[in-house]
């Protein structure tokens, strides 16, 4: 059974509003409640459309996190305005400017882009391909994971997770491909395998694994194998590690005498796009 420490609850109210119900109630955003602190009242259409635009449960939780500290600090301005203009100043990061109908059109202009980052087809089906070095089939650490990344990061796993496809169906010896996320601490690497090493797969995902979370420093890391089975089957593991980071000379060693990866570099990549229309 999987244990989760929850540091941070979003407490939300949403409704749907009567049609007598007066304007400046509808207008209310929040209540401050003595016990429990700041509460989200967001009409029930609009807390569809927040979930609509942002998807993943990262983003979410930021626009409200950002949402809270901007009607703190403007309560009486952000008051009349639709939510769609605290979405779309959400989305210019710009935390520190006077809200405005005028973001409203940064809403309207994004670029959602999600072809580049629905990897839902991707993990529909993989908590049976679990490879855990711990002999447990709980698989929910990894989708614990997965759902932290937000949509710049699930462009960089949704794209070595297909590479690694493709090398796999060519049959091609390639080093893994790898990725960390800083703000999670949880690295991510790609293992595309020959079919003759498809016998040894366990012990390459573990291995390779370890040695990318140990390489990286990482407290967490998840790796994914790659072996086609011929007729444009792939044979799919997932694996997840998760333990404090200890120096070992004899991984400092096997990594020095016998490199597997490639390098790591930073690449800082904007969260959201908009259309090339001048904003």
């Amino acid at each position: 059974m999987t244990s989760i420490t929850i540091s941070h609850t979003d407490k939300i109210v949403s409704y749907t509003a009567h049609k007598l119900l007066p304007n400046p109630y509808q207008e209310i955003k929040h209540h401050f409640s003595k016990s429990v602190g700041f509460i989200h009242i967001i009409p029930s259409i609009d807390y569809e459309g927040i979930c609509r635009v942002l998807i993943t449960p990262t983003e979410v939780h930021e626009y409200l996190q950002f949402r809270e500290l901007l009607i703190t600090a403007y309560e009486q301005e952000t008051r009349p305005l639709p939510e769609q203009a605290i979405v779309g100043q959400f989305l210019t990061g710009d935390i520190n400017a006077e809200p405005s109908i005028t973001y409203c059109q940064y809403l309207s202009r994004l670029d959602g882009r999600y072809k580049d980052w629905d990897i839902l087809n991707i993990i529909h089906k993989f908590g049976d391909k679990i490879t855990d070095p711990v002999a447990s089939n709980d698989y929910y650490k990894v989708i614990i994971e997965v759902a932290k990344l937000k949509r710049n990061d699930l462009i960089g796993f949704k794209k070595r997770f297909e590479l690694s496809i493709e090398k796999a169906k060519k049959n091609e010896l390639v080093l893994p491909y790898r990725i960390v996320v800083p703000r999670t601490g949880c690295g991510f690497v790609f293992i595309p395998l020959c079919q003759n090493a498809k016998t040894h797969k366990s012990i390459a995902l573990k291995n390779l694994t370890l040695a990318h979370k140990y390489e990286q420093k990482l407290t967490k890391c998840v790796g994914i194998s790659f072996v086609s089975d011929g007729g444009g089957f792939f044979c799919i593991d997932w694996c997840f590690m998760e333990f404090e980071w200890k120096y070992s000379q004899m991984i400092e060693e096997k990594l020095k005498n016998n490199f597997p990866f490639r390098e790591v570099t930073s690449e800082l990549l904007p969260t959201y796009y908009f259309n090339s229309n001048q904003i």
